[in-house]
């Protein structure tokens, strides 16, 4: 099954309604609601009504919402192309120069599907009506999925109030989402800015006060939650220190009590390492004209173990993920991690999770319409021990558009070096069909293992999806079984009140009826009695049971009878 992509001639030929919306929203942009306002700004929309649209612009104070179906915003906005939400209609934040803000975007479809946007902001800090002054692109993402519910981009650290170029007062935010191209802050019914959305918004800037006594210390903010080694974290003293003329210096330390030391070329008032074991950070800060050096309440960034499993095996990718797809726990490897996303919602370009809420997906999708040579993509699981001597079943679940060599494999590395297939199909993956992927394998020695699933494409807007991934050794199979005997006395039966001894054989561990885990047990049965033990073969944990009856015979009774009573003294009786 072929995607429909951009060109959508027919689509277009059917907009004219809407192109000519547009067209007068741009030229209201661009003469009559700027002819009130100083300066005068570029115009900006979509194409299309429909695609990629902006649900939520949150920066400091501001927290600005919308929806589909409706035109909002003031003077000059155009139905799911364009909103001016500048003040009054939407309150001006006060940002404050050299101070970090928080900012995030929510994207999603008005069509319920999905797609992968880009997001660009600008801030006119200058205010002389243009955003390409340098510095003004204050974020720009790369290309990423999103659900048609609409899902959070957020830059880790932040956006930054610059302290040099910035005139005091009210000036203009322009936040655009553009579906398939790189945005711009001016442009308006081109086929580059055919799917998406563009809002704009007031924000006051305020020039810092310069301090001359001893700043604020407040305390550092971090994830409270444990993250996996390597991630970067954006760090920040709360409540941000609001003066200007403050030299910083981060810190870090093994312990909350210390000893803290300097961290070399962190000497902003925000903090961006890559953490990869548990770590102390605080900020000390000082007024450069004078005051007193502090330092900020610390706090501890908590880097989470690597994850190992044993068998059986189980990844169905129900946890959600944010933005940076993060994968299911910190052991989780892609080939191409920016375009992997896991524990997606449902009716992703028509996919559906062939279980559950979630599933892996995958694609090159790197914002350009390219055919060529195919590409391999890889997603590796974490560690699993497997063991030498035992049969394995590896399965997944599949789908996906024109990926050929989709396959399941093992390797004792993340990479595609020695790696061992399991099962490749023959049909590739050409539908949003879910087909199963599954064969029988052992490995040569015992060790930790990574299972690879793989795909080749040509194509760069293509995706494949994943789901339901399990190792299991199946019991009834011979080599994973636990291939035990039991032996007890010979003739199967033992007199009442003596001692018989059990004794089994051939397993790892054992679990007797009688709650011994002994490979033997000796018993005293009074009635005939049914014993068994499972035996567990350690490699597998398959379990075999085996009984035994044991018998028990009743001592013979036993009597004396004299042929006489009594008798003389040297004389005899029977």
């Amino acid at each position: 099954m072929k995607k429909l992509y951009k060109t959508h001639d027919l689509e277009r030929c059917f907009q004219k309604g809407i192109l000519a919306a547009s067209f007068i929203g741009a030229a209201f942009i661009s003469g009559n609601l700027n002819a009130q306002t100083t300066p005068t700004y570029c115009a900006s929309n979509a194409y299309f009504s429909y695609g990629s649209e902006i649900l939520n612009v949150t920066l400091g104070t501001l927290n600005n919402s919308s929806t589909c179906g409706t035109t909002a915003g003031g003077p000059g906005s155009i139905q799911s192309l364009y909103s001016n939400f500048t003040a009054p209609t939407v309150a001006a934040v006060t940002l404050v120069t050299g101070v970090n803000y928080a900012l995030s975007v929510t994207v999603g479809d008005c069509n319920n599907s999905t797609s992968t946007p880009y997001v660009g902001v600008w801030i006119d800090f200058n205010q002389n009506g243009s955003f390409t002054d340098p510095g003004e692109q204050v974020w720009a993402t790369q290309l990423s999925t999103y659900a048609s519910a609409g899902t959070v981009y957020s830059p880790l650290g932040g956006i930054n109030i610059p302290t040099t170029n910035v005139v005091a007062g009210t000036t203009r935010m322009r936040v655009v989402v553009n579906q398939y191209n790189q945005p711009s802050p001016c442009q308006a019914n081109t086929y580059n800015y055919d799917y998406g959305e563009t809002e704009d918004y007031s924000i006051t800037l305020q020039i810092a006060t310069p301090c001359s006594t001893t700043p604020s210390a407040g305390s550092i903010s971090a994830p409270t939650t444990s993250l996996c080694s390597g991630s970067q974290v954006f760090l920040a003293q709360s409540p941000s220190n609001l003066l200007g003329g403050v030299t910083y210096s981060w810190q870090s330390a093994s312990s909350s009590v210390g000893p803290y030391t300097n961290i070399a070329n962190a000497n902003n008032s925000t903090y961006l390492p890559l953490v990869s074991t548990s770590t102390w950070y605080r900020l000390v800060s000082q007024c450069a004209v004078g005051g007193s050096t502090v330092a900020a309440t610390p706090a501890q960034v908590l880097i989470a173990a690597t994850t190992t499993s044993t068998v059986p095996y189980y990844e169905g990718f129900e946890e959600p993920q944010i933005q940076q797809d993060l994968p299911p726990n910190c052991s989780w490897n892609a080939s191409v991690p920016s375009f992997v996303s896991y524990g997606s919602t449902a009716n992703y370009n028509n996919f559906s999770p062939n279980t559950g809420n979630g599933m892996a997906i995958f694609g090159m999708s790197n914002g350009s319409y390219y055919y060529g040579p195919a590409i391999s993509y890889y997603l590796y699981s974490n560690g699993v021990q497997l063991n030498a001597g035992v049969t394995y079943s590896g399965s997944v679940f599949y789908a996906g558009y024109n990926y050929s060599n989709v396959t399941i494999a093992y390797g004792t590395s993340q990479s595609p070096a020695g790696l061992v297939t399991i099962a490749t199909s023959v049909s590739g993956a050409n539908s949003t069909n879910w087909k199963n992927l599954s064969d029988t394998f052992q490995v040569a020695t015992s060790g930790i293992y990574y299972i690879a699933l793989s795909g080749d494409s040509p194509y760069t807007f293509d995706y494949m999806v994943w789901d339901d991934l399990s190792i299991t050794a199946p019991c009834n199979l011979t080599n994973n079984k636990a291939n035990i005997s039991l032996t007890g006395p010979a003739n199967g039966a033992v007199c009442l009140g003596k001692n018989a001894i059990l004794n089994a054989s051939g397993a790892g561990s054992y679990t007797w009826s009688t709650g011994s885990s002994a490979n033997s047990v000796t018993v005293s049965p009074t009635i005939p009695t049914v014993y068994s033990v499972d035996g567990t073969n350690v490699l597998s944990n398959c379990i075999t049971t085996k009984t035994i009856n044991l018998f028990v015979n009743p001592n013979p009774g036993i009597q004396i009878l004299p042929s006489v009573s009594t008798i003389c003294s040297g004389q005899t009786a029977t």
